[in-house]
């Protein structure tokens, strides 16, 4: 849906996720000057609004714990390559030891 707001330039469509409008697109102007606003969708459904923020609730809790279970794993490499290279060390050590003798 193409149009043009007060100042002439063309509306940009874009999406609010306000509570009373989750999810509904609108046009809006470009650079905000204007005060250009036109809804393309009508207004949700009290149940269509629930179901979306209970989706948008279940989709951050499920990045958050993405997110940890990333940085767990960050951390549990480090160590391992950590502790790889402090045996490799303890082993290099052992072998100038043997040598030595």
């Amino acid at each position: 849906m193409a149009a043009k707001c007060y100042c002439g330039a063309w509306a940009v469509q874009q999406t609010a996720w306000t509570s009373a409008n989750v999810g509904r697109r609108f046009l809006a102007c470009p650079f905000r000057k204007c005060g250009f606003f036109n809804w393309i969708d009508p207004p949700l459904c009290d149940r269509a609004r629930a179901i979306i923020h209970g989706l948008i609730r279940r989709m951050n809790r499920l990045e958050a714990e993405l997110k940890n279970a990333q940085q767990t794993q960050m951390i549990t490499s480090t160590v391992l390559d950590e502790s790889t290279i402090m045996g490799e060390s303890t082993a290099m050590d052992e072998n100038i030891l043997v040598d030595e003798i």
